[in-house]
């Protein structure tokens, strides 16, 4: 495995000077893994057909909405915990805290620690790439 950043200039706004720092930014490449390339890879050490894992994977997720809708949290060992969260609006008075204050709904996740990566334990290699500026395109 190898993990491919940038170098990205991020500047201070609290500084006038514009002085900032360089950090590296991980990079994503190519297109999001998709349920059925899961499923494919699930597929290469397992019994079950590429059909069972997407159906368990869909249903899963189906399960999973509702408990969260339903005002739980959603464990799974050794991955992690998805919870809800939300923006909201406060009132002043009590009478007038009702369900219109609630902006927007997001769904968070907590990583376990069994999967969070351990940037000193964890064995991939680190590349950087060098992006070519706008002067040299």
């Amino acid at each position: 495995m190898s993990v491919t950043f940038k170098k990205v200039l991020r500047k201070d706004p609290f500084h006038k000077d514009g002085t900032g720092k360089y950090y590296p930014q991980l990079i994503v490449w190519g297109k999001s893994a998709t349920l059925e390339s899961i499923a494919v890879q699930m597929k290469e050490s397992s019994s079950l057909t590429l059909g069972d894992i997407q159906s368990v994977i869909t249903n899963f997720v189906g399960a999973m909405r509702r408990e969260l809708f339903n005002g739980r949290s959603v464990n799974i060992d050794n991955f992690g915990v998805f919870s809800l969260s939300a923006t909201t609006e406060g009132s002043e008075k009590k009478d007038d805290c009702q369900s219109t204050k609630i902006r927007s709904v997001r769904i968070n996740f907590r990583a376990s620690s069994s999967i969070r990566p351990q940037v000193a334990a964890t064995p991939v290699s680190y590349t950087h790439l060098t992006l070519p500026t706008n002067r040299e395109v």
